[in-house]
């Protein structure tokens, strides 16, 4: 009975909070969202969000994709915590990681980010960023919340370049998938979060899956649900709604596929 009312109460407060959720289910179908990266930065403030999709899923919970663009030198806000639990992808530019001694492994607090680099911020982390490089950083944000499940060891805190999960693109004949992290964080059964490689001419049918799915093309070009989606493009898959992908170009395509099992 709890539960149940506060799920309800969880649903209505996102619905006054987001100005623009759309109806409970309004992520039910797929979105296929291009993106011409660099983005213009705000020349006042320093910094620009850039919404790509946000709305409550199929099962009522709520999740945001954007790109930031941060100019150089500029924080976008003071260290802080919050229960939502994000990725970050830097498109382009430099960032550098600014948390607490306590949540930097190496006890110095900051980390430095180039492109290609992802960040886990499970809840509760503390964090923010600052762009360190010459141009305005371009970084893609996915953030979820959810009603808090419980989980005995939920995934920490994962820095990763995906530049090491790769493979000579002479060796890319079909599909090959490359784990980065994956497992449950207090609100998610699950999250798996592969780097998959896909050779020319290669490609899967559609099928389902039963689990809410982001992807983002990193290099190459791919074909899915009748379209072309390039570089940067972002890509979500509802629950159950049927897919399928294919590279119609000359060269290996590489993507980032975040799975998101609520």
């Amino acid at each position: 009975m709890i539960s149940r009312i506060a799920g309800t109460v969880l649903v209505r407060l996102r619905s006054l909070f987001f100005k623009n959720p759309g109806k409970p289910g309004s992520l039910s179908h797929a979105k296929i969202c291009p993106l011409d990266i660099p983005l213009l930065p705000d020349e006042k403030s320093g910094f620009r969000p850039y919404p790509v999709f946000s709305g409550l899923t199929g099962s009522d919970n709520f999740l945001s994709t954007h790109v930031s663009v941060l100019s150089p030198g500029k924080i976008p806000h003071s260290l802080h915590t919050h229960q939502e639990e994000e990725i970050l992808l830097l498109l382009c530019g430099e960032l550098d990681l600014i948390t607490t001694p306590e949540g930097e492994t190496s006890g110095s607090g900051r980390r430095h980010l180039e492109p290609g680099h992802l960040l886990f911020y499970p809840a509760h982390f503390p964090h923010t960023i600052q762009s360190v490089g010459s141009v305005p950083a371009n970084y893609l944000m996915v953030k979820w919340s959810a009603i808090r499940k419980t989980s005995e060891s939920p995934l920490a805190f994962g820095h990763y370049d995906l530049a090491g999960y790769g493979l000579d693109p002479a060796e890319i004949r079909n599909f090959h998938p490359r784990v980065l992290f994956e497992g449950a964080t207090h609100s998610l059964e699950k999250i798996q979060c592969h780097l998959s490689l896909l050779g020319p001419g290669a490609g899967y049918e559609p099928h389902a899956d039963p689990y809410d799915v982001v992807m983002v093309v990193l290099e190459g070009e791919v074909e899915t649900l009748g379209k072309q989606v390039l570089p940067h493009g972002v890509i979500f898959y509802a629950s159950g709604e049927p897919h399928g992908i294919f590279n119609p170009g000359e060269l290996p395509a590489r993507y980032l596929v975040i799975e998101i099992h609520w």
